[in-house]
């Protein structure tokens, strides 16, 4: 995604982190292990982080245990959740 289309609470995330944005949102969910621990970190709703998995074209991968879920980024080529 480009500068433009990323919003200003973005681009401060990623020139704290020095990543891309969904680099960022990936890492921290296989190191906090939780979508809502990197919510919390990130000090984001639950809406606006949504939205950020949406419109980067990432998915949100639950275990089979159900707990936890990671953010990762498509491997079906698709940009729309299915």
């Amino acid at each position: 995604m480009d500068s433009d289309n990323k919003t200003p609470r973005m681009l401060a995330i990623e020139q704290a982190r020095g990543k891309d944005i969904a680099t960022v949102l990936t890492e921290m969910s296989e190191e906090l292990k939780s979508v809502e621990k990197v919510r919390r970190a990130l000090d984001l709703d639950r809406r606006t982080l949504r939205e950020w998995i949406y419109r980067l074209g990432l998915v949100v991968v639950v275990p089979e245990a159900g707990a936890g879920g990671r953010i990762k980024e498509r491997t079906d080529g698709r940009q729309e959740p299915n």
